[in-house]
């Protein structure tokens, strides 16, 4: 009986230690809760649904993670059924309005719904909405992202009314300043879901609900076809895609999901064209096209990634040099095209909310050494912090939740060991590879740079020693190019364990979730 005990203990090491990291953090969020309710002795009931949701949770996970089966060919459908469950999840545990900047996102989604592309800005930054929509803001919250599960129901009963509008744009309660800079590309499924809730009428919540949900569904769509175009690292990818952060913003109004699972796209069908034999045909080449124009709409700081479209070699394509020469020509500039008059588009709303911009642009230009330096210091102060919330991090749902730096940094461990099981070689030569890694060094450069001109000018100020305002998370269209720089030695492991530890690290996640908006 006893050896038995041990062979079992033996085989299942790894397993029994993720349970016990589990209770741990449970525990510790159970203990939390009562140390912030411990002056109020009538909500007991919290403590009762903390339990049950936890228990639910947990034996959920734990039923996904018993019948895993995770081969290689089968990744992308095993993203779709995981990315629904935890999606779902996600998509209930957090109440509208507790993503980051998520009323800004919601109030410009709305306008882009009633037909309003651009942001007006005559005189401030926003359009007339309905008054309802900063009614049910703040009576969540009270002008915060502090939202609890019990100002849901208050939410709920708020009506449209779309007659009744109001000026937004002229208190910092409602403006919108950072959001109105967004092209309507990016908030395509957000969109579509606010105009199926107002064919029905809803009101705001299940407006934004509704929103939320499309951007779910359009996430995991376009996670499913590039999880099967990209020709290697599909565990990388995979485990990337159910990251508590990315996950977080494909569950709430954030723009961050499209503009991420585009970029996965475009470089996915990239790579997979440069991997095969066969000739690029019609279909490929156009939508080549139409990613790359789109990801200079969502943003213009992933550009660059536009030039990888070099890397495809003349004779993929049927006219030879001619015809790559035609359609990359033809590309980039449709590209930079598009980038660029979007950007005249929101002159306005740099005019305006955003005034101090040319004062860091002209700080930049005429002290270029001096930039560099802050450039370096500042990678120097925060590259521990930005990689901590790459995946999971301090920085989700408004820095909200205070997830420790282990389960953060575990996870970079799970992906980085994803990476360096990929057993499919690297077949790009040196110089390719070296032009894909200089192309995210300066999509580092362009979103660090962009960030310190609108950011940090405006909310600390020009000449600031360090840029401030930039998150993990933004990084990670960059750590996608990894897989295609370096070819690293195939290590032995089961993708189960990887599948399984990251299902354990969203049920942790979830722990805090419940305990941060359940009081």
């Amino acid at each position: 009986m006893l050896k038995k005990i041990s062979v079992f203990f033996t085989k299942n090491i790894y397993q029994i230690f993720l349970l016990f990291v589990v209770i741990m953090f449970f525990l510790i969020n159970f203990y939390d809760l009562r140390y912030k309710l411990s002056l109020n002795s009538s909500l007991d009931k919290y403590y009762v649904i903390f339990i049950l949701l936890s228990i639910i949770l947990s034996v959920g996970v734990f039923i996904m993670c018993i019948k895993a089966k995770i081969a290689d060919e089968k990744i992308p459908k095993i993203f779709v059924v995981t990315a629904i469950v935890l999606g779902v999840v996600y998509l209930f545990l957090s109440p509208l309005f507790t993503g980051s900047d998520e009323h800004n996102h919601y109030y410009r989604i709305y306008e882009i719904s009633d037909g309003t592309l651009v942001t007006p800005t005559d005189k401030v930054v926003g359009s007339q909405l309905p008054q309802s929509l900063s009614e049910t803001f703040t009576k969540a919250s009270g002008h915060n992202t502090t939202v609890k599960y019990e100002n849901i129901r208050d939410m709920l009963n708020i009506e449209l009314n779309r007659s009744n509008k109001t000026e937004y744009g002229d208190l910092w309660t409602n403006s919108y300043n950072n959001t109105a800079l967004y092209s309507p590309v990016q908030y395509f499924p957000q969109v579509i879901g606010f105009s199926v809730a107002k064919l029905f009428d809803f009101g705001p919540y299940l407006i934004g609900m509704f929103g939320r949900a499309f951007n779910l569904i359009f996430y995991v769509v376009l996670g499913y076809f590039s999880l099967k175009l990209i020709p290697k690292a599909k565990m990388f990818y995979l485990l990337i895609l159910l990251s508590p952060n990315m996950l977080q913003c494909a569950t709430t109004l954030s723009a961050d999901a499209f503009t991420n699972i585009i970029f996965l796209l475009l470089i996915a069908l990239l790579f997979k064209i440069c991997y095969s034999k066969d000739k690029i045909d019609k279909r490929k080449e156009l939508l080549l096209l139409i990613l790359c124009i789109i990801i200079s709409l969502c943003k213009i700081v992933y550009l660059p990634i536009v030039f990888l479209i070099l890397l495809i070699n003349s004779d993929k394509f049927k006219k030879g040099n001619k015809g790559k020469t035609i359609f990359s020509i033809l590309t980039i500039l449709l590209s930079v095209i598009a980038g660029l008059l979007w950007m005249s588009y929101t002159d306005g709303v740099f005019d305006i909310a955003y005034d101090k911009t040319e004062f860091q642009k002209d700080f930049i230009f005429n002290n270029m050494l001096n930039y560099v330096v802050v450039f370096v210091r500042t990678f120097a102060n925060y590259i521990i912090k930005y990689i901590e919330c790459l995946f999971v991090g301090t920085t989700m749902y408004h820095s909200q939740l205070n997830m420790p730096a282990f389960i953060s940094f575990f996870y970079i461990i799970l992906v980085a060991l994803a990476l360096l099981k990929d057993n499919v070689k690297n077949k790009l030569n040196v110089s390719k590879r070296v032009i894909i890694a200089f192309v995210g060094i300066i999509i580092v450069g362009l979103i660090s740079t962009a960030i310190y001109i609108q950011c940090t000018a405006q909310y600390y100020s020009v000449g600031n020693s360090t840029i401030e305002g930039i998150q993990g998370r933004y990084f990670i269209p960059i750590i996608m190019l990894i897989p295609f720089v370096f070819q690293f030695k195939n290590i032995k492991l089961n993708n189960k364990i990887l599948y399984i530890s990251s299902l354990m690290i969203n049920l942790i996640t979830w722990f805090y979730m419940i305990n941060q908006f359940i009081a």
